[in-house]
């Protein structure tokens, strides 16, 4: 079981050794480090405790990805549709504007893409600036709640349908960002990004998205159907959470 931090790459070896051994691994998603320098130690395991796969998965076992992401949405559908309209009608109550927002974010291979999301700041907010801490004046009083939750992200099911994104997968980044890339940070770019994934459902996620490598990486190598679906039913209590959280105006915004 990995209860302490990892530094980047290190989950891969401790794959390896674990496979030597012969012990199943483990690893509570929000153990991981950044590895960064200065990085301080996360928060305790509250999230959920996975079963890690412990050897890269097979040409085939990579298959079927669009299936699965397919099928799963069309399962969510009957959910995530009334919930979409009620957030679209009070995104639209609560403050001027549109209530979808758009931008340009960066796939697979560098190649972009336009991410859509339900807005959460003021229509007159800039489009590319640093992303909101608590209590900020931009973020309107719905998007608190939706940005607390995640359920601001939903409109990218319409992302997962045409293939831009997958429902598991790492997070996408604005194209500023990824253009300053470092070798090691580049590999995350080797996938299609997703919706849900390690990284995102980590309790701190105040820091950058790429400086996240280290559970990026490991999914990249070691990804399978298994892994997929573990992540999508830990989203549903973290979700929850989130929702309780704001609704309690405990309100800890996403770096993204």
């Amino acid at each position: 079981m990995v209860t302490n931090p990892v530094a980047p790459g290190e989950l891969r070896s401790l794959a390896a050794r674990a496979r030597a051994e012969g012990v199943p691994l483990a690893l509570g998603v929000e153990t991981v480090s950044t590895g960064i320098a200065g990085a301080t130690a996360n928060q305790p395991v509250t999230i959920a405790v996975l079963s890690l796969p412990q050897t890269p998965p097979r040409a085939s076992a990579s298959s079927g990805t669009r299936a699965l992401d397919l099928a799963v949405t069309a399962v969510l559908a009957p959910c995530v549709l009334p919930l979409l309209l009620v957030a679209v009608v009070a995104i639209v109550l609560d403050s001027p504007g549109s209530p979808l927002f758009a931008q340009v974010r960066i796939g697979r291979a560098g190649r972009p893409f336009r991410l859509w999301k339900l807005r959460t700041m003021h229509h007159d907010a800039a489009p590319d600036a640093p992303s909101p801490r608590e209590t900020d004046p931009r973020v309107t009083r719905v998007g608190r709640l939706l940005r607390s939750s995640g359920l601001d992200e939903l409109p990218q099911l319409f992302n997962v349908i045409v293939g831009d994104m997958r429902l598991v997968g790492p997070r996408p980044e604005m194209m500023f960002i990824a253009d300053g890339y470092t070798a090691l940070e580049r590999e995350r770019l080797a996938v299609r990004p997703g919706l849900t994934g390690l990284w995102q459902l980590r309790g701190d996620r105040s820091r950058a998205i790429h400086a996240q490598v280290s559970l990026d990486l490991y999914y990249i190598a070691f990804r399978t159907h298994w892994l997929d679906l573990q992540l999508l039913a830990a989203t549903v209590p973290y979700v929850l959470r989130g929702l309780r959280r704001a609704l309690t105006h405990r309100y800890r915004p996403s770096h993204d």
